[in-house]
């Protein structure tokens, strides 16, 4: 081998070198460099799952909102809808018992109207019969003849307070 140019125990001293130099890096370096990526892929894939569990969750926080946020508008229309089905019939008690109390001031006016109705006949009544009793005492005081009585009945009619 020489006439190659190789020194044979040069070349087995260098291949022992290797051996020791690959055996060293293999404990030494390439373990701990292993370790060190396998724990790095791992946290990697537990990020991931932890990144795809909060987007889960954010997925269902999403899904609760909109959901709460229905119920909300829903609760919302509803409680409108009472409160303007309340107003209505509030607005309809109200309207019946002003057209009722409308209806007790109307009777009572026309019964008032009726009562003073009566009381002014009967004042006129009583007039006309004062009236009547003036004349036929004027008219017994005066024993006339018809011509006379005439006269006595439009004098009176004329001027009633004699």
């Amino acid at each position: 081998m020489d006439a190659l140019g190789i020194n044979l125990g040069q070349l087995v001293s260098q291949v022992v070198n290797l051996l020791i130099l690959l055996v060293a890096l293999r404990s030494f370096l390439y373990r701990p460099v292993l370790n060190m990526l396998d724990q790095r892929s791992e946290r990697i894939r537990q990020s991931l799952e932890d990144a795809e569990t909060a987007a889960q969750k954010a997925a269902q926080a999403e899904a609760d909102y909109q959901q709460r946020i229905g119920e909300a508008q829903r609760t919302a229309q509803a409680m409108l809808d009472q409160a303007n089905q309340e107003a209505r019939s509030l607005r309809e008690r109200t309207l019946h018992e002003a057209r009722d109390e409308a209806q007790r001031y109307l009777d009572r006016a026309r019964r008032e109207i009726g009562l003073e109705r009566q009381q002014a006949l009967r004042a006129q009544k009583a007039q006309l019969a004062d009236l009547v009793i003036a004349a036929a005492s004027k008219l017994v005081a005066h024993q006339l003849d018809e011509t006379a009585h005439r006269q006595l009945v439009e004098q009176f009619l004329a001027d009633p307070g004699d």
